[in-house]
């Protein structure tokens, strides 16, 4: 692939910071106005964490369930290495009226906290924008911050239903904020992952009108064109990113080989597909 093309990578956060939007409607209202999903989603960390007198909700994105749950706990901190997203957080909950609920920005493999100062922590659909070495590190970070018999909650996509409706490979032509992709996902099976690269092509260029026509007016179209077909002076940016996944014997490993106990790991559909709801606590 020649060298003008070939895709820097990125950590996922950046590009939630960059695309708040994809992480879903960040402005929140009462528990009672979210969707079905989230409210379940919500619902299940209040359950797990309801009466701690400290919480760390790790990769809080917009407050999503942090805020759902501050009001069910001594208090709570948000931590997020998008400052975008801590902003859209802390706005949250303010307009909420949660003063117990704090939020900073902060990476989570070298957590910005004391030794055992949580009773509580929450993870909802973090792990999965982490590759598995950024994982270890985290899930090690939680494990330290918790004081003994601390609870944790983990949200997680279910891996499994995912390479079972999806194929292994697929590439599509994106239009998106006036952007125009090519956009591969390769997906992983003996060590659950993923790669997602995107390559964002001017759209007046002759390889943007060839991707424009075959979208036909479109916003995602599958196709079978690959990068290599790309010329290489219409690509604008280009930019990848890995990410591990899991099923139900992956997450409940990962959590018992950290030295959590207790490990409860159920599927249950939450948005539209299954999801992953575990439950732990500290050794």
């Amino acid at each position: 692939m020649p060298e003008c093309i070939r895709p820097r990578r990125i950590e996922m956060w950046e590009f939630f910071n960059e695309n708040i939007d994809a992480a879903g409607s960040w402005r929140l209202g009462k528990l009672t106005d979210l969707s079905a999903g989230d409210r379940k989603a919500a619902e299940f960390f209040i359950a797990a964490l309801k009466g701690s007198r400290r919480v760390l909700d790790l990769g809080c994105g917009a407050g999503l369930p942090g805020l759902y749950l501050a009001e069910h706990v001594g208090s709570l901190v948000g931590l997020d290495a998008a400052p975008n997203m801590i902003a859209a957080a802390r706005t949250n909950a303010a307009e909420l009226g949660l003063p117990n609920a704090l939020f900073q920005v902060g990476g989570l493999d070298a957590l910005p906290f004391e030794d055992e100062g949580f009773d509580g922590a929450s993870l909802c659909g973090v792990l999965e924008s982490m590759d598995w070495e950024d994982v270890h590190r985290t899930i090690s970070e939680v494990w330290r911050v918790l004081q003994a018999s601390g609870r944790l909650a983990v949200l997680a996509q279910d891996w499994q239903d995912v390479v079972h409706r999806r194929p292994r490979q697929e590439t599509s032509v994106r239009f998106e904020k006036g952007r125009l992709w090519l956009q591969t996902t390769e997906r992983k099976v003996s060590l659950p992952g993923e790669r997602d690269t995107r390559y964002y092509v001017a759209p007046e260029s002759t390889s943007g009108r060839r991707l424009r026509q075959e979208l036909a007016g479109e916003m995602r179209h599958l196709t079978t064109l690959s990068a290599d077909q790309l010329l290489p002076e219409d690509i604008v940016d280009a930019w990848f990113y890995e990410t591990a996944q899991f099923d139900t014997e992956t997450l409940a490993a990962l959590l018992e080989s950290s030295g959590f106990h207790t490990v409860m790991v159920s599927r249950e559909r939450i948005w539209t597909s299954p999801t992953l709801l575990a439950t732990a606590r500290k050794r």
